[in-house]
């Protein structure tokens, strides 16, 4: 398993967690960092897959040479 995945999604957990305390204790930069650490993380994720996805090598395919 590859590491990006977890490593977003603890960001995306730990964004919540700080929006729900800034939200609980009226702090607006937790409140924020936590919006931006959940948005963060998901865009993260999304990014890495779709960049893993695009420079996924196949198989060499040799082309037919005509005679």
């Amino acid at each position: 398993m590859d590491w990006k995945g977890p490593a977003c999604l603890l960001v995306v957990i730990i964004g919540v967690f700080l929006f729900l305390f800034g939200a609980n204790h009226y702090s607006n930069f937790a409140g924020w960092a936590g919006v931006y650490l959940f948005v963060g993380g998901i865009l993260a994720y999304v990014v890495l897959w779709v960049y893993s996805h695009l420079h996924k090598r196949g198989a060499a395919v040799k082309p037919v040479q005509k005679p």
